[in-house]
């Protein structure tokens, strides 16, 4: 008698063991996407830190063809625009293609010592500000442009925030170079240019530089601790917009800032471009990093770290004016800053000299 052929047995999941599956996977998922979105802001911070070693190479090739001076300063690359020279007569102080945007502006002269070219026939100088915002002196993680601002209907120039800011403490002269302007504002400067733009005022609010300051790298002291550029967020003084007026004697435009050291006690004051921007400029590290370049050549993230009770008090390299004022500054005020005096722990006395 034939035998009966048997039917194959097929055995399917049941729901139980599929939503058991499902709930696998997404917990994998859910593991594994903050790693990977770790991983993709720290491949950004890498290039971020990359492009600010190259561009502060760029400006030691500057130092170097220009007797130690350090561009973007009123004083030195923005002379042309804040000093009145008669020879030039009807163009004095008028922006030339080739020129800096601005008395402040440290771009254009790193963009030309990098071999970047720049259209002569430009007048409207689009193109400056898309080589400014783009590329090399561009952070990944800055995610500040137009559509996600509220600009005001008269700003032209509708582009992505600069990334990288200069230090006003460290581009412009001591007292000495103060009283100097004070004495000779007129017909020395530009319309517009005041002895403040040119040099710290004397007595300093928060930190004193040295009488004798100015900005050339054999007067900065430890340039392995000074800040040349650092990630940034460049906002307008009285409003939320950003500030993009490209008028070389406005010096609320972009491209310097006061240092992230000093703490933000009034809508007006000190350092707006960081507290006011803090999500913004501290674009790395969750929040509490900055990326910076030194005046000595190469590049390093600096940490903050906020007391989450005491919304005035940090700690951290980010914070500390020595990376941001010369050396021999002496701290006038510690109540501005954010690592404040020696109650408070890492904090600093008035009196203190900078390193």
């Amino acid at each position: 008698m034939a035998s009966k052929t048997r039917e194959p047995i097929v055995r399917a999941f049941t729901l139980i063991e599929l939503l058991v599956v499902v709930a696998i996977i997404a917990l994998l998922v859910s593991i594994l996407l903050p790693s990977l979105a770790t991983a993709r802001e720290q491949a950004k911070a890498a290039v971020c830190l990359s492009r600010l070693k190259n561009l502060i190479t760029a400006e030691q090739m500057y130092q170097n063809e220009f007797q130690g001076y350090i561009p973007g300063s009123p004083l030195t690359t923005g002379y042309g625009l804040a000093v009145y020279d008669p020879k030039l007569g009807a163009k004095a102080g008028v922006w030339q293609p080739g020129m800096p945007i601005n008395t402040f502006d440290y771009t254009v002269p790193l963009l030309r010592q990098m071999g970047q070219v720049f259209s002569t026939a430009n007048k409207k100088r689009e193109s400056y500000f898309f080589m400014t915002t783009t590329g090399p002196m561009l952070c990944p993680s800055n995610n500040q442009i137009a559509p996600n601002m509220n600009y005001p209907a008269d700003r032209k120039w509708d582009i992505q925030a600069i990334s990288y800011l200069t230090m006003n403490t460290l581009i412009r002269g001591g007292k000495s170079v103060y009283d100097y302007w004070s004495r000779n504002p007129s017909p020395a400067l530009m319309k517009g240019v005041g002895a403040n733009d040119m040099a710290m005022p004397g007595g300093g609010d928060i930190v004193r530089v040295p009488d004798d300051y100015f900005p050339k790298i054999d007067r900065v002291g430890r340039a392995s601790i000074k800040v040349y550029l650092a990630d940034g967020l460049r906002y307008a003084v009285s409003d939320t917009y950003i500030d993009y007026n490209p008028n070389p004697s406005d010096f609320g435009g972009f491209h310097s800032a006061e240092p992230p050291c000093d703490y933000q006690n009034k809508p007006d004051q000190l350092a707006v471009d960081y507290t006011k921007g803090r999500k913004f400029a501290y674009r790395h590290g969750r929040g509490t990093v900055i990326n910076a370049a030194m005046l000595d050549g190469h590049a390093e993230p600096l940490k903050a770290i906020w007391d989450p009770k005491d919304k005035t008090h940090a700690t951290g390299p980010a914070v500390h004016p020595k990376y941001y004022y010369p050396s021999g500054s002496t701290v006038v005020n510690s109540s501005y800053l954010w690592i404040k005096g020696p109650t408070t722990p890492g904090g600093i006395a008035n009196g203190t000299k900078l390193p």
